[in-house]
């Protein structure tokens, strides 16, 4: 007899060659996330403005971040701010909130970073203008000790292999609903599922609930 169930994907990420984590934006402002940071970590001016800057929008919410390097990319010798977001949009990867940053800054230490084998993560947010120019957030544990700093965000700005680049993947990439009918002695452990997202494709397989 056909019975009504609902059945969930279980997507994994393992597959990735990218790294993956989570983070939780606190809904702090740009004036609080100074004080926070600087109990541990040294900000630059043009952080700081960044941080004062009226286009600084704070939100609290959950993202899974992706990180990758230029390696991902391709072999050339560096990649401009243009082709990295390219790729990033070509992959379905979205940018994450600029107090984002902050957390990722707070999250990773600078041994974290370097187990990583980087010298910095810079979070591609929507740019923000500090003393003229557009710039992102970066995590830097170089210069004596960890940082905040503010590097250019123009389309042509050049990017070697020193450091890594963190979007969000897009939200509900983790499980997808699915309703159908089936038999109640189905055995879902044995379908497997394939879903292709952009360029990457994330197997899995199916789980009652």
């Amino acid at each position: 007899m056909l019975i009504d169930f609902e059945m969930y994907l279980v997507i994994s990420l393992n597959n990735m060659k990218t790294k993956t984590n989570s983070i939780t934006t606190l809904g702090l402002t740009g004036s609080e996330w100074i004080t926070r940071l600087e109990k541990k970590y040294k900000l630059s001016d043009y952080a700081k403005q960044v941080l004062n800057s009226p286009s600084f929008k704070l939100t609290k919410k959950s993202y899974d971040i992706v990180i990758f390097t230029i390696k991902d990319i391709g072999d050339k010798l560096y990649y401009t701010t243009k082709e990295i977001e390219d790729y990033a949009f070509s992959k379905g990867y979205e940018r994450l909130p600029v107090d984002a940053a902050c957390v990722i800054r707070e999250k990773f230490t600078d041994k974290d970073i370097e187990k990583l084998g980087l010298w910095y993560i810079v979070t591609m947010h929507e740019s923000i203008e500090a003393y003229g120019g557009p710039h992102f957030l970066r995590a830097d544990r170089d210069g004596g000790g960890g940082w905040l700093r503010t590097p250019w965000a123009y389309p042509g700005s050049f990017w070697y292999d020193f450091g890594a680049f963190a979007w969000s993947l897009p939200q509900g990439t983790k499980s997808l609903k699915l309703s159908t009918k089936a038999l109640g002695t189905l055995d879902l452990s044995k379908i497997s599922v394939e879903i292709k997202i952009g360029k990457d494709t994330f197997t899995g397989n199916l789980k009652r609930r």
